[in-house]
């Protein structure tokens, strides 16, 4: 059993034998291409996260993205027969998939990918990306922006049902002001 407790752990390479991790009131970072198994030795296939139970705990993170970027992101593949969020431990990871038996996330646990789609003014291949102010998209309209209001948001994409893209980025606005004082 391995407990990280108020400290900051970043796997960068592979990590084996450890078969129960608790994660307490601290981040662990599972960069890409990293892998943690249970077994020795680590003949893992890269981002791919093996125990045989995982509890994070209150005011801890364990972040599966790393730097990844959306573009060629394979994703992340974490297998935990007994898996556990408690209330205020967060997990944060894009194209995850989860295998558990018994999966838990207690209310004030939290799975996220907020904020992890395309970069501002990017979209996926093919689609018109946000201009000037206007908002990202997925499965509905971006919002229109820029000062007149009127620039148009990304192109809708994918299902709100079942999400399996990246959102697009919304655009960034440029805005100037030129003041001239004559009189003071």
């Amino acid at each position: 059993q391995v407990v990280l407790h108020q400290n900051e752990m970043q796997v960068y390479g592979r990590l084996a034998g450890i078969s129960t991790l608790v994660v307490s009131e601290c981040r662990f970072l599972l960069a890409p291409g990293s892998s943690v198994r249970r077994t020795i030795p680590a003949t893992a296939v890269s981002s791919s996260y093996d125990f045989d139970s995982l509890t994070i705990m209150r005011s801890a993170t364990v972040d599966m993205i790393g730097l990844q970027t959306p573009a060629g992101y394979s994703g992340v593949t974490l297998l935990s027969p007994d898996f556990i969020i408690e209330s205020g431990g967060v997990l944060i990871g894009r194209n995850l998939t989860i295998t558990s038996v018994n999966f838990t996330v207690e209310i004030g646990g939290l799975i996220t990918t907020n904020g992890l789609g395309y970069a501002p003014g990017v979209a996926p291949s093919g689609l018109s990306a946000a201009i000037q102010g206007a908002g990202g998209s997925y499965a509905g309209n971006g919002g229109r922006g820029g000062l007149s209001g009127n620039n148009v948001g990304s192109s809708p994409y994918g299902n709100i049902f079942t999400p399996r893209e990246f959102g697009a980025g919304g655009a960034l606005a440029t805005v100037s002001a030129v003041t001239n004082h004559t009189n003071w």
